[in-house]
């Protein structure tokens, strides 16, 4: 079997795989063609392959180390990502108490909410000044 590999032209990161198998109308360039085992390879090492755009060849490709400012950006988002959970049960809730004229409820959830964004920004300001 062969693969169509199609490829970043100015860095040779992989963007995506074609198997001669499947007719496609038609293939994105730039692509270099490989046989099943590199094909195979690509997969079992994703991301850790490139084309090398001088010799069109798949070689390893180790990526840099991310850098202390990318790892605080992915923890910050992390927390985003996990305070939006509490935060969208918090306002359904809220929504839910206001629809139903329960000012006591819905003020005690909206006092949790800010509270919950009070919280987040301290978090977040913790992982800047580490």
């Amino acid at each position: 079997m062969t693969v169509r590999i199609h490829y970043d032209g100015d860095s040779g990161t992989i963007r995506g795989y074609f198997p001669n198998s499947i007719p496609y109308a038609s293939i994105p360039e730039p692509n270099v063609a490989v046989d099943e085992s590199v094909y195979k390879d690509c997969i079992a090492h994703h991301g850790l392959r490139r084309v090398d755009l001088s010799t069109l060849q798949i070689v390893e490709y180790t990526p840099p180390e991310a850098t202390t400012a990318e790892l605080k950006l992915a923890r910050k988002q992390a927390l985003t990502t996990e305070y939006e959970e509490y935060r969208d049960s918090h306002r359904k809730a809220w929504f839910g108490a206001t629809a139903n004229k329960d000012s006591t409820t819905a003020d005690a959830i909206l006092d949790e909410i800010v509270a919950l964004e009070g919280e987040l920004k301290t978090r977040k300001e913790t992982i800047d000044n580490e």
